[in-house]
C-alpha cells in the first residue's frame, strides 16, 4: 500500500510539475537483472518523471530504461541487447560475462549511438580505488557520450578477476570495480525508492544469480512486471 501511495503522488505531482524529478535506486542485480527490468518496464508505462541511479547491473536496466521508448516486451529487449536465445551465462565463468557485457554494449552502441545523452536523467555509483588500493563509492552524473556511460557502466558493474583478467577496471587513469562491492549505504538517503529482487518480499537465494539463460531472463521479467504491478496499483 506504501508504495501505491508514493507513486499516486509522484504521478500527481508529475502531472504538475513536470520537470521536477524524484529519484528511484536501481540497486545491484547480478544475473537477476531481468527482475529489474521487468519491474522498471511497469514503471515506464507509468510516465512519472523521475531520476535513476544505478549500481552494477541496476545502472545497465537504468540506462536502457532511459533509452528506449518502450521496454515492456521481454523478448524484443533480449533479441536487442543480448541476441543469442540459446546463450547460458555463468556469473562465475569469465568468458561469460565479458561476452555478455560486449553484447549490451554493442547492442546500446547499435541502437543509440546519436542519441543525445546529455540531459539524460541517470547517475551511475562505482566504486573508485586509489593508488594504496582504498576504496569509495563515487557517483557519476555528467557523461560525455554514449561511451562515456557505457564506460561508466562497466566499472559499475566491473567484478574483479570475472569480468576482466585483473583486479580492477582502467578508466579515464582511474581504477574502478563494481559498485555493490563496498557499498555507503548513505547513498540510499538519496533515493525516494529503492529497488532490487527484495523489494517486494521475494526470496531469491545467491545461487538463483549465477546463471541465466532466455527462459531464466523471461521468468524473472515476469516477475519484476507482476510484483511492481501488484504493489503500484
Amino acid at each position: 500500500m506504501k508504495y501505491y501511495v508514493l507513486m499516486i503522488i509522484l504521478m500527481f505531482l508529475n502531472h504538475i510539475l513536470p520537470t521536477l524529478n524524484y529519484t528511484i535506486c536501481v540497486g545491484s542485480t547480478g544475473l537477476l537483472f531481468s527482475y529489474s527490468m521487468g519491474a522498471l518496464a511497469y514503471l515506464k508505462t507509468k510516465n512519472v518523471n523521475y531520476h535513476l541511479i544505478g549500481t552494477s547491473g541496476g545502472s545497465w536496466c537504468s540506462l536502457i530504461y532511459h533509452l528506449e521508448d518502450n521496454i515492456s516486451n521481454h523478448d524484443t529487449l533480449w533479441d536487442n541487447y543480448i541476441g543469442d536465445r540459446n546463450m547460458c551465462i555463468k556469473l562465475l565463468n569469465r568468458k561469460d560475462m565479458k561476452r555478455l557485457q560486449n553484447s549490451m554494449k554493442l547492442g546500446i552502441k547499435n541502437r543509440h549511438n546519436e542519441k543525445n545523452i546529455s540531459n539524460i536523467p541517470l547517475s551511475i555509483i562505482t566504486t573508485k580505488l586509489n593508488n594504496n588500493m582504498q576504496h569509495t563509492n563515487v557517483i557519476i552524473d555528467k557523461f560525455d557520450d554514449i561511451d562515456d556511460i557505457l564506460n561508466y557502466a562497466l566499472c559499475s558493474s566491473y567484478i574483479p578477476f570475472i569480468c576482466g583478467n585483473q583486479y580492477y577496471m582502467v578508466y579515464k587513469n582511474e581504477k574502478f570495480i563494481d559498485g555493490d562491492l563496498f557499498k555507503d549505504k548513505k547513498f540510499k538517503n538519496k533515493c525516494n525508492f529503492y529497488l532490487d529482487k527484495e523489494t517486494w518480499g521475494r526470496k531469491y537465494s545467491v545461487t538463483d544469480g549465477f546463471t541465466l539463460n532466455y527462459d531464466i531472463s523471461h521468468k524473472l521479467f515476469e516477475n519484476g512486471w507482476n510484483d511492481a504491478m501488484n504493489n503500484m496499483e
